[in-house]
């Protein structure tokens, strides 16, 4: 009979366990989190590792989720400003492969694409303009120029950057030289 108890205490406590931690508890753990970078304080490295923790956590239980593609951009942008930039590009990139479809995924091939171009990984960081290009020819990025402006530009320092035709001042009836 003890051992029957002692079975049943078990069942109800991994049960409470496997309860807790649902698909909105963990997202609202990443939400925090994200919520925390938009303050002008210094970044609360516990709450953003917990929001880390929880978005990963979501992702393993829940990849079909509506919001996995949400989980995923959350998890990629907190461990970018953790510092973890490789894993931050390849969680990016990742939601391009897993949900195609996904609202992020012009954002996530821009942020993969600077994450890269910052480590010097020239060729993915192309790799991600050029996608970003071709499989979002009506992106605002693509439609202001900006992504060519990003490829023409690719390994020099900002400050060596031409001076866009459109950002030069003239005078009227002047053209730029």
């Amino acid at each position: 009979m003890k051992r029957f108890m002692f079975g049943l205490i078990v069942l109800a406590a991994a049960g409470q366990v496997a309860c807790s931690g649902g698909p909105a508890d963990l997202l609202e753990d990443g939400a925090l989190a994200m919520g925390s970078l938009s303050n002008e304080q210094p970044l609360e490295t516990e709450l953003i590792d917990k929001g880390k923790s929880s978005l990963e956590m979501f992702i393993e239980r829940h990849p079909n989720h509506v919001d996995a593609d949400s989980a995923r951009f959350m998890l990629a942008t907190l461990q970018e400003v953790g510092g973890y930039h490789v894993d931050a590009a390849q969680n990016y990139l990742e939601i391009l492969r897993q949900h195609p479809e996904s609202r992020f995924g012009a954002k996530s091939l821009i942020l993969a694409g600077h994450i890269y171009e910052a480590m010097y990984d020239y060729a993915r960081a192309r790799a991600s303009y050029d996608r970003l290009i071709r499989d979002y020819p009506e992106h605002e990025f693509v439609t202001g120029g900006s992504a060519q402006w990003l490829l023409d530009n690719m390994g020099r320092s900002a400050d060596d950057w031409p001076v866009p035709f459109d950002s030069v001042e003239t005078d009227p009836g002047t053209s730029p030289q």
